[in-house]
């Protein structure tokens, strides 16, 4: 019985996690959006491109894990 319910615990966890992994991915493809749509702003900011498109990759990984 415990077993069952730790399950489904874990279960509710993992989905949480799921939930919170598409949000985040859902927003950082936003940014990409707009950013990749202003070039002007994007040759200044680099660094923030790279940082959005390796914090979306984390987040595909870590979706994919749970």
């Amino acid at each position: 019985m415990f077993g069952s319910l730790n399950q489904s615990i874990q279960n509710i966890q993992n989905s949480e996690t799921r939930v919170s992994e598409i949000i985040d991915i859902t927003l950082r493809t936003r940014t990409l959006i707009l950013m990749n749509s202003n070039q002007s702003y994007m040759s200044g900011n680099a660094s923030l491109y790279n940082i959005t498109i390796a914090d979306l990759v984390e987040s595909a990984t870590q979706l994919n894990e749970a």
